[in-house]
């Protein structure tokens, strides 16, 4: 069975909402062949689709519950060093 290496070059494009990718195959000369394959992933805004306010709004109310609980954790030795 002979082992064939596979030359390619991978691009990527990363904007504010998504991820597009395309991988193109290469020759021995690094020359472009074709495209391989390619794709996009587009992720959400990270807005609340009725107010459009943001959703990291809602999850900065949760960091002072952390706090507390690092409180109780030393208290009872759990944690050692903080």
């Amino acid at each position: 069975m002979e082992n064939k290496k596979l030359s390619y070059r991978l691009g990527i494009d990363l904007g504010a909402t998504s991820l597009g990718w395309c991988m193109l195959g290469l020759s021995k000369e690094n020359e472009v062949m074709g495209i391989i394959d390619m794709g996009v992933r587009i992720f959400h805004d990270g807005r609340e689709a009725k107010t459009e306010t943001p959703l990291s709004v809602a999850r900065g109310h949760t960091g002072g519950s952390v706090v507390i609980w690092i409180d109780i954790w030393r208290e009872l030795g759990i944690l050692l060093s903080i």
